[in-house]
């Protein structure tokens, strides 16, 4: 790479541009059969021919890449895919070829590739010959021929899938009927004829979407390189994710009623918290995105940049509306209810660590920021105001109450109550001198209580026990005494005989 690159002009170096990039990125190109390739592939493709127009020059001027560049770029490529024999004649660059022709033919490889990993070359030789009347494999194309050929060809493969079964097109249409106030059928129609990036203009679920991808595959127990990429092309266009197959098989392992019951209910406990996880990361990215930011001072809902733990459980789970439809495809199942005691014990953890038994505990947390909350820490000049404490006192606490986890007393109180039902030593510890006191003092109350209820229990069955044992005895007696009235009709019979 180093030889000809010293070779390259000092460019002003871009995304698109930058030629050490592009190599390094089509070094690190697996298998291009292999479909979780296809988005990283085409990402450099589109790199690729983006070149074949030059450099920018400081002066803001264009000029052709040094053929012996474009060349070695063709060469490394043709490592990973085929390249076009136009180009070459054994293995040498076609003296003859005019640059303008030699750019025109790579051009045309290069999305004659990106084609054949979108779909079968008929069809994409169909839409070629409809669309642009080119012939795909002989016809040289323009940059923008190509570029169109590809968006089309995406398009029309996209239409033949069935999208119903495709994670992102299940939250698009969520989403268009829940914020577009479109019937089910109008949805329908929409998604059908559109493509991920044409819904997203309504949809505005990508962002949310990647952040739940990221923390599925960051807790999947699955170690393969690139599982990240490979569940992004499983929840946008339907690919092979070795995740989802994972979470297949434990979906599966989950619903078999012969496997032992005490490993199926921690793996659905284990199911419950990574959905809790994802809910919280999705939240989490939509504090720190710059748009939300900028809104901060405006939107009078400011507990929704909050920690999860302080929104509801109502606010926290409209956000299943981008990660169920993950979830579901892997035959996972999402019990809302199961879900609601996972975040009530998550809101559990986050008020008995924190040391929040009032409002003004909380004031002086999240006065603290980023350091309270690390999603706010690109809130810049923001955070003046969020750290401050009579702000907090007035805008935030309120909001909270509200709208959000409701009042924050009574939410001490419902977790003091929890941990009477249900004690645990950690979680007594971490009660203040005075909680523990009334926790003492209730335990105590309700033993004598129940103490004195098991005494009269105890003395009122005695007394029945007593009256039963009685009664037992007078039936015996009885039977004894018919017995013995028996024996004697019996011998005064005989005795007349």
């Amino acid at each position: 790479m180093e030889e000809f690159v010293s070779k390259t002009p000092q460019i002003k170096s871009d995304k698109y541009t930058d030629i050490e990039q592009i190599i390094s990125e089509v070094e690190s190109l697996g298998d291009w059969k292999d479909p979780s390739q296809r988005d990283s592939y085409l990402k450099v493709i589109s790199k690729i021919i983006s070149i074949y127009h030059g450099y920018e020059l400081e002066e803001g001027k264009r000029q052709p890449y040094p053929r012996e560049v474009i060349k070695a770029i063709v060469d490394i490529c043709a490592k990973k895919f085929p390249s076009p024999d136009e180009v070459f004649k054994d293995g040498e660059l076609r003296p003859e070829m005019p640059d303008d022709e030699f750019s025109n033919y790579v051009t045309s490889a290069t999305t004659r590739l990106g084609i054949s990993l979108l779909g079968e070359r008929t069809r994409i030789d169909q839409i070629a010959r409809e669309q642009f009347g080119i012939d795909v494999y002989h016809t040289q194309m323009t940059e923008e021929e190509a570029r169109k050929l590809i968006e089309s060809s995406e398009q029309y493969v996209l239409q033949d899938q069935d999208k119903s079964k495709i994670p992102y097109y299940n939250v698009a249409k969520q989403a268009l009927i829940n914020w577009n106030k479109l019937s089910e059928e109008e949805a329908d129609k929409i998604i059908g004829e559109q493509t991920c990036s044409q819904l997203e203009v309504n949809a505005h679920a990508k962002g949310s979407i990647d952040y739940a991808i990221r923390t599925i595959a960051n807790q999947s127990p699955v170690s393969k390189f690139g599982k990240e990429s490979e569940l992004a092309d499983f929840v946008y266009d339907g690919g092979e994710s070795a995740i989802i197959d994972s979470m297949k098989k434990d979906a599966e392992f989950m619903k078999d009623p012969n496997m032992p019951q005490l490993e199926r209910n921690n793996m659905r406990k284990r199911y419950n918290n990574m959905i809790i996880d994802t809910l919280f990361a999705v939240h989490d990215g939509w504090v720190q995105d710059k748009e939300n930011v900028k809104k901060f001072n405006a939107r009078e809902k400011k507990h929704q940049h909050m920690p999860s733990e302080l929104i509801g459980w109502e606010e926290a789970k409209a956000d299943l509306l981008f990660i169920r439809p993950i979830y579901e495809a892997a035959g996972i199942e999402v019990n809302e209810e199961e879900l609601e005691q996972v975040y009530n014990d998550r809101v559990k953890e986050f008020f008995l660590n924190r040391g929040i038994k009032t409002a003004s505990d909380l004031s002086s947390s999240i006065a603290q920021g980023e350091e309270f909350y690390p999603a706010l820490g690109g809130y810049g000049e923001i955070l003046t105001t969020i750290k401050d404490p009579e702000y907090v006192a007035e805008k935030i606490i309120p909001a909270i109450e509200q709208k959000g986890i409701g009042n924050i007393e009574e939410v001490r109180k419902n977790i003091v109550s929890q941990i009477i039902n249900n004690p645990v030593p950690e979680d007594v510890e971490r009660l203040s001198d005075e909680e523990q006191s009334l926790v003492e003092q209730t335990l105590e109350q309700e033993t004598s209580t129940l103490t004195t209820q098991k005494d009269e229990l105890q003395q009122k069955n005695s007394r029945v026990q007593k009256i039963m044992a009685l009664a037992n005895r007078r039936r015996a007696i009885k039977k004894e005494i018919s017995i013995e009235e028996q024996i004697k009709s019996e011998n005064l019979q005989e005795f007349d005989n």
